[in-house]
């Protein structure tokens, strides 16, 4: 959808939940589409209302969840893991929980837990699951902040914003070095939160997305797009 279409879609049900506010569905689509649109205030306040409405509701749970752990505050991020280990509790399987789990539990640095939470959906698929080798890269690349290597090779970038570029009031920075050869997954990546600009980042084997491929088994040349 273009931008215009996603703002009248936002206006038109924001329309109709003025005359059905007890519509728990649809709060729970706004709350998606403001998470779509990086728009954390509509997104957390709107799941919220649905989470009010239905708060038995496994999608609401879910989308709930996912809104307040995107936030900066520890009191909605800990609401999050509550709800998530709630659908677990109640539904083993469910791989969207462990999934949103697996990743809290690597961005707060808690690679164990991460590494039980992937090795569990990983006993879930079947072989052949093209999925499988996606867990395998996590799993992998959490044992190595396990197990720091030292680093022969390292890719140093600095970002800068272009004049007028404001930054959101929620967000991160993420930089990649990629390969030459064009394979999609970056060589490296470093997920950081907002902070003031310029910054400089070094990109190491400890970041490598790819256990097989490590930053310094390649020559890497790496430039920020900001």
């Amino acid at each position: 959808m273009s931008d215009q279409e996603m703002s009248d879609l936002t206006l038109a049900l924001r329309t109709r939940l003025q005359q059905t506010p007890d519509d728990a569905m649809g709060w729970l689509l706004l709350g998606r589409i403001g998470l779509a649109n990086r728009d954390l205030q509509t997104s957390v306040g709107a799941m919220g209302k649905a989470y009010a409405l239905e708060p038995n509701n496994t999608d609401v749970k879910l989308g709930y969840a996912q809104a307040l752990m995107f936030t900066s505050d520890k009191t909605d991020q800990n609401k999050a893991r509550e709800l998530l280990r709630e659908v677990i509790r109640t539904d083993h399987t469910n791989m969207r929980a462990m999934s949103l789990l697996a990743f809290d539990a690597f961005e707060r640095g808690s690679y164990e837990e991460a590494i039980a939470a992937w090795s569990a959906m990983k006993s879930l698929l079947p072989e052949g699951d093209s999925r499988r080798q996606m867990l395998e890269r996590s799993i992998a690349q959490a044992e190595a902040k396990l197990n720091p290597v030292h680093a022969d090779k390292s890719v140093e970038v600095t970002v800068s914003l272009a004049p007028g570029v404001t930054l959101p009031k929620e967000g991160v920075l993420i930089v990649s070095a990629h390969p030459a050869d064009g394979a999609p997954m970056p060589l490296a990546a470093k997920r950081l939160p907002l902070t003031s600009f310029p910054v400089s980042i070094e990109l190491t084997d400890n970041d490598s997305m790819i256990a097989e491929r490590k930053m310094s088994s390649v020559r890497c040349d790496c430039q920020s797009p900001y």
